[in-house]
């Protein structure tokens, strides 16, 4: 089955933290290896966030992606993503700009950083 990207704006999100378990781990290991294996010059991070003045918490990956193709990532990360939860949950996926990564970094902490990333 293939699962449809839908593409969303939202008009602010606030991170409340790291979204961390035993879960997560596995798919932040996955997550690596996918985005080490691409040679992209990227950072992710993975949290609990917040969209606009709702108070609903929701789970994002957030990619600084200095090099490479977005829409081959986007593709991939949500390949693995499917590959370990269940089919009806979905995983947000963002790319930041320069700004937005600064902003964030503040909160929390990547859990992978190629090593050409600045």
């Amino acid at each position: 089955m293939t699962r449809e990207h839908e593409q969303l704006t939202v008009p602010s999100i606030r991170i409340v933290g790291e979204q961390d378990g035993p879960a997560e781990q596995k798919i932040k290991t996955q997550f690596s290896e996918f985005l080490a294996g691409t040679g992209f010059q990227c950072r992710a991070y993975l949290v609990r966030a917040k969209y606009g003045s709702s108070d609903e918490l929701n789970v994002a990956l957030l990619v600084r992606l200095q090099s490479g193709d977005s829409r081959f990532v986007n593709s991939g990360l949500g390949r693995l993503f499917h590959s370990v939860f269940r089919p009806d949950q979905h995983l947000d996926i963002m790319f930041l700009s320069e700004s937005e990564e600064e902003n964030v970094k503040t909160l929390v902490k990547p859990f992978f950083s190629s090593s050409e990333a600045n």
